[in-house]
């Protein structure tokens, strides 16, 4: 009964992994940088469910083999015998799985080094373009101001200056509000890099100790 219970449990959570990540990967964008943070970040997320997953299905295999050893103690039947056999198969496919989860999830952490130097380059060529578009904005309504005050206010060079300082101050306002998003938009980037990197490892290791248990 308790085997029964752990097999269930344990397909339940492989289940789940691959039900949460399949609706929340698509639709595929492979070229997208931050799809593909957003997707390295789900999958260390929910990874737990796929060790736990794994781990109940193995060790609901090394409970059978070991009860049947133990009740045994005349002999071991033809159907012992099968089920023993079939167990350790189920064994050797689990730490299959999981040596070839080891290597996946070593990989993503590697991968982290790219994104976060793409991700970089992406967020610096944002920062770029956004800049250089408000210096043009506040260049065009700058000649635009001083052209409409040279035919109304020319003798008046306070004003002028005033209304051209109040200009350059909302574009300070501008750049101001674009750094902090752009600094934002690193940290947040290199948190999660990290964090994917940290946690894939800690996979990696959960993994290797149930391949070995």
């Amino acid at each position: 009964m308790l085997t029964k219970y752990l097999i269930l449990i344990g397909r339940t959570f492989i289940a789940t992994f691959f039900t949460v990540n399949f609706f929340n990967i698509i639709p595929l964008d492979p070229n997208n940088n931050a799809w593909l943070t957003q997707v390295s970040m789900l999958l260390v997320d929910t990874a737990s469910l796929l060790l736990l997953g794994l781990a109940c299905m193995k060790v609901s295999s090394v409970y059978l083999i070991n009860d049947n050893n133990n009740t045994s103690s005349s002999g071991i039947s033809i159907n012992d015998s099968n089920l023993i056999i079939r167990e350790r198969k189920n064994i050797d496919i689990i730490n299959k799985i999981s040596k070839y989860l080891m290597i996946f999830f070593m990989l993503l952490a590697f991968s982290q080094s790219y994104l976060f130097f793409n991700g970089m380059k992406l967020i610096n060529y944002e920062y770029s373009f956004n800049y250089e578009s408000i210096n043009k904005k506040y260049n065009v309504q700058k000649n635009k101001l001083e052209q409409k005050l040279s035919n109304k206010e020319l003798n008046n060079k306070n004003i002028n200056e005033g209304k051209i300082n109040s200009l350059e101050i909302k574009k300070n306002k501008y750049i101001s509000d674009l750094n902090k998003g752009i600094s934002k938009a690193r940290f947040l980037l290199l948190r999660g890099n990290i964090k994917v990197f940290l946690m894939s490892f800690i996979w990696v290791y959960g993994l290797f100790k149930l391949s070995r248990f």
